[in-house]
């Protein structure tokens, strides 16, 4: 059950480009009991273990959410679970990817729901 997962021991990084939904989400999973990275944009590198990624598919020019999944994938050494939130447009590029993805604008039951399918993989 949704209630049941206890938050507190994971770490979640989030990228977005939009500085409201950052600190929004990070809020949202700091409630929850997350340890939240937030990073606004493609991160060049990330600091400790991360348990989840979160991310937004339009971040710069450098960047989308799917390069920037398999790019710190690749730092970390494994396959993090990931979910991504689509932009327009981005759908098909997502659905290529094989990653889950979360319509934007989620509400809070429908992210708890997907993280908690996503970390009980595991």
């Amino acid at each position: 059950s949704l209630a049941r997962l206890d938050y507190s021991n994971y770490e979640v990084l989030v990228i977005d480009n939009n500085a409201q939904v950052l600190e929004s989400t990070a809020r949202l999973l700091e409630g929850w009991g997350c340890r939240v990275q937030a990073a606004h944009g493609a991160p060049d590198h990330v600091h400790g273990p991360v348990d989840l990624l979160l991310v937004d598919m339009r971040l710069d020019h450098r960047a989308d959410g799917v390069a920037a999944i398999s790019r710190l994938r690749r730092q970390l050494g494994r396959d993090v679970p990931a979910l991504i939130l689509p932009g327009d447009g981005t759908r098909e590029r997502i659905a290529a990817s094989g990653l889950p993805m979360l319509e934007k604008p989620a509400s809070a039951l429908r992210l708890r729901s997907a993280l908690t399918r996503l970390l009980q993989r595991d």
